[in-house]
């Protein structure tokens, strides 16, 4: 579809808007008219996609992990840990 998608009144019309794909998705496009005063006509592109759904997993990224804190933050004082619970375990 080759058409003008820039006039107004009478000015030269200009063809502006591009649809860059491949051939095989665009179905149609319908050139409609302008949204509120703009001179711009809207396109209205319909494509044919297959999507493709995939399941999304949480992926953690261990080697930012602060392993040093993690160490420092289990070292326990076992004795005094101990002797607050009566010595029973």
């Amino acid at each position: 579809m080759q058409c003008p998608t820039r006039y107004r009144g009478m000015d030269e019309p200009h063809i502006l808007d591009l649809v860059i794909s491949d051939d095989t998705i665009v179905e149609n496009i319908e050139m409609l008219g302008p949204l509120g005063k703009s001179d711009h006509a809207v396109l209205e592109i319909h494509c044919s996609l297959d999507v493709c759904y995939r399941h999304f997993t949480d992926k953690y990224n261990y080697i930012k992990g602060d392993y040093v804190g993690l160490r420092t933050s289990l070292v326990l004082d076992l004795k005094s840990l101990f002797a607050t619970c009566g010595n029973d375990v």
